[in-house]
């Protein structure tokens, strides 16, 4: 009788086969497992379990791999960066690398798997919560050190086997929480307009028990929902106005950030593409839920509108800001860009 590994792996490498071989995450959806299974059905042969208590010490060595591709997703936005990951710093449990060229914030504590991938030339970190969900990968390009790839995978690699793992079922399931019954909406508005920053967002919302969107209806003249196709003529107008922007892709374990214009558009049936030379951004219309344009407070007596993305769990998808660099007239145009975008018909 087969194992359940020799089963998933004969059926893996019959999809792996096809003319069209899907991707990975896909594939593993396919098969009905988490992608860190999907993976793990290779441990000992072209995959090698990461040491997960090593993980900081491991990121602190990545520099060695010269210039890579940093790769952050979610349900619907997908984040690749061309470059070398840089002096990290550990900053409120979160492992952070800062721009110019690769910006991150990793929630390592909350990885569970992480694995070495060598697939024929093809050499990648890829790293999955405790969910079996992707949280980041860096893949190798033309340009990186594949030697030092195998020196770190000497060094943090370990011989785990599949079957001393465990792996959690999917879970595609996305139902959005509850809001609270009783809600104060005079009080919220005004602890809204009483922020000084948006880092106090999250601890506001976990006070009043709402995800952003429920606190979103509420907020008043503060906020409107528009429509997710309106993401469209937004991307177009920031190429078009070369527009500085400050763009966040977060997953719930990781957060990837892009500072800066966008320059190459294309859209390719439900996906809106940006494929600048050392930064790309695919996201799919079909996984946006809510699309909402918000006002909140940058600084002191200083306040900004920004485009906020959520997925049907009402979880953060993606959100735009204009960069703190832009010019007073880079100001006056996001301010007319962002409030032409169309609303939502009955939007409270």
């Amino acid at each position: 009788m087969q194992t359940r590994q020799h089963e998933l792996l004969n059926k893996k490498q019959d999809l792996q086969a096809l003319t069209h071989a899907p991707r990975a995450r896909e594939a593993a959806q396919t098969l009905g497992v988490t992608e860190a299974e999907y993976l793990a059905l290779e441990l000992g042969q072209s995959v090698t379990a990461v040491k997960m208590d090593a993980l900081v010490s491991l990121f602190q060595s990545l520099h060695s791999l010269g210039e890579v591709m940093a790769l952050t997703r979610n349900r619907a936005v997908v984040f690749e960066h061309h470059g070398v990951y840089r002096s990290p710093s550990i900053k409120h449990n979160n492992l952070m690398f800062l721009p110019p060229a690769i910006d991150l914030r990793l929630k390592v504590s909350q990885w569970r798997y992480g694995f070495f991938v060598s697939q024929g030339e093809r050499h990648s970190l890829q790293f999955f919560d405790e969910r079996g969900v992707a949280s980041h990968k860096t893949h190798l390009t033309k340009a990186s050190n594949t030697t030092a790839f195998q020196a770190l995978t000497k060094q943090y690699g370990e011989e785990t086997k599949y079957k001393a793992l465990t792996f959690p079922a999917p879970d595609p399931s996305l139902t959005p929480p509850s809001p609270p019954q009783k809600l104060d909406l005079v009080r919220l508005r005004q602890d809204w307009r009483d922020l000084t920053n948006a880092h106090q967002v999250n601890p506001l919302l976990k006070r009043y028990g709402l995800t952003r969107p429920q606190a979103y209806h509420c907020l008043g003249e503060d906020s409107r929902q528009v429509t997710p196709v309106a993401l469209k003529p937004f991307l177009e107008e920031t190429v078009a106005q070369a527009l500085p922007l400050l763009l966040f892709a977060p997953n719930g374990t990781a957060t990837q950030i892009h500072h800066g214009t966008l320059s190459q558009f294309k859209q390719i049936e439900q996906w809106l593409n940006i494929l600048d030379q050392r930064f790309h951004m695919h996201v799919n219309l079909n996984e946006i839920d809510q699309a909402w344009i918000v006002q909140k407070q940058t600084g002191a007596h200083q306040s900004q509108w920004t485009l906020e993305l959520f997925d049907e769990a009402q979880n953060p998808i993606m959100m735009a800001y204009l960069h703190p660099d832009a010019t007073a007239q880079n100001r006056l145009q996001w301010e007319k860009l962002i409030h032409t975008l169309k609303e939502v018909d009955h939007a409270f």
